[in-house]
């Protein structure tokens, strides 16, 4: 389910896209122009996005994140003058429910969202939303984060995990059963240590590690699950028509183009 309590000041002027179900948009507190769209997958989705900008430099933002204001102030100062990348990493930090800011030392996600749409776009995959960037390109880094608000309260946070790991289970794999099987013993130990040690939630108390058995509840039912479609049949039904995805992936985005006057030649890949 997506946040829209803390939609970032910085989007004015940007483009918000979602499903279409979701009449909220409509309300939203920000000079944005909105399109509401039917959720067909989170590559899909974002891909759209990037057709319906007007300028050369893109910013994603899903709804559930904030841009801070020093990432805000970092971006315009980046675009004042000719960029040196085609392309930015930017640190994405989870906040718990409850808590004003990420926990210490926080270590989420590093991953591109800002980029100039000559370096590369979202990839076309329903599940996996990275950007692919064209060869050569090699990313610079952003030094502010964008923070990241994933769970609106504790209650839910199961229940999402769990509805996402159906939604994941639909699309279609080629790993063979015996894999899967031989995976499930382990998915759910590497994966708690992996996000409370290695992603840092053990600096996150209590709720850090309540965090970290969620995930790792989440990844080892999605090899359930699998098993499971795989011995009854269900990946005959196409992922986009069950009514499962149509409630998991409400995680609507906010993908805004930046005005800018460096042409795409003047860039260094």
């Amino acid at each position: 389910m997506c946040n829209l309590a803390r939609p970032s000041p910085s989007l004015r002027g940007h483009a918000a896209f979602g499903d279409a179900s979701f009449q909220d948009l409509m309300t939203l507190p920000l000079s944005a122009f909105i399109i509401a769209r039917a959720w067909d997958g989170y590559g899909p989705q974002k891909r759209f996005a990037e057709a319906q900008c007007r300028h050369g430099w893109l910013l994603n933002v899903d709804a559930d994140e904030v841009v801070t204001p020093e990432l805000a102030a970092e971006i315009r100062a980046l675009l004042e003058d000719t960029p040196p990348a085609g392309a930015y990493n930017i640190r994405i930090l989870n906040v718990y429910p409850g808590d004003a800011k990420p926990r210490p030392f926080a270590n989420d996600y590093n991953v591109v969202r800002l980029y100039h749409r000559d370096a590369g776009a979202y990839r076309d995959h329903p599940s996996f939303d990275r950007v692919e960037l064209k060869a050569g390109v090699r990313p610079g880094q952003i030094a502010a984060p964008i923070w990241h608000h994933p769970i609106v309260d504790w209650h839910g946070f199961i229940d999402k995990s769990n509805r996402f790991s159906t939604f994941q289970a639909t699309l279609p794999s080629r790993r063979s059963a015996r894999l899967l099987k031989l995976r499930l013993f382990g998915e759910f130990p590497i994966n708690f240590l992996k996000t409370y040690i290695l992603r840092g939630h053990f600096t996150g108390g209590w709720k850090g590690f309540y965090f970290a058995v969620g995930q790792a509840f989440m990844r080892t039912s999605r090899i359930a699950k699998m098993l499971e479609a795989q011995e009854t049949g269900m990946r005959e039904t196409s992922p986009h028509e069950t009514a499962t995805t149509k409630t998991v992936a409400s995680n609507d985005i906010a993908l805004g183009d930046i005005a800018t006057n460096t042409p795409a030649a003047e860039r260094e890949p």
